[in-house]
């Protein structure tokens, strides 16, 4: 029961239906680092308002996998997570792990 409710916890947690984006990114920062031995910098610059509920489901699973993946793979020792909402949202996520080389990746990786 108690994995059950981690589980729903870490997909939708009450923070991001109870006070929005902002303070869930801000929340899931806090318990990544908690798991990780990884810095993370916000830099969350939005009116709560200006984003349709959908979407912040949706931002957050991207900030959730985009931690994730560059903690697997990259290794780094800080996560950027940059949002704003000027003329348009825009999501990025950086990190200073190691990289990878595009051109040497097999071009079949990207088919759908």
């Amino acid at each position: 029961m108690e994995e059950v409710r981690n589980i729903s916890t870490r997909l939708c947690p009450p923070v991001l239906t109870d006070f929005g984006i902002v303070a869930a990114v801000r929340w899931f920062s806090t318990e990544f680092q908690r798991t990780y031995p990884i810095h993370v910098e916000n830099d969350v610059q939005l009116q709560e308002e200006q984003v349709p509920e959908l979407q912040k489901m949706i931002i957050f699973r991207v900030v959730q996998e985009a931690m994730h993946n560059a903690a697997k793979h990259a290794r780094p020792d800080c996560i950027t997570i940059c949002l704003r909402n000027r003329d348009k949202l825009a999501l990025w996520v950086q990190n200073d792990g190691t990289g990878f080389e595009v051109d040497k990746i097999d071009a079949g990786l990207w088919s759908l």
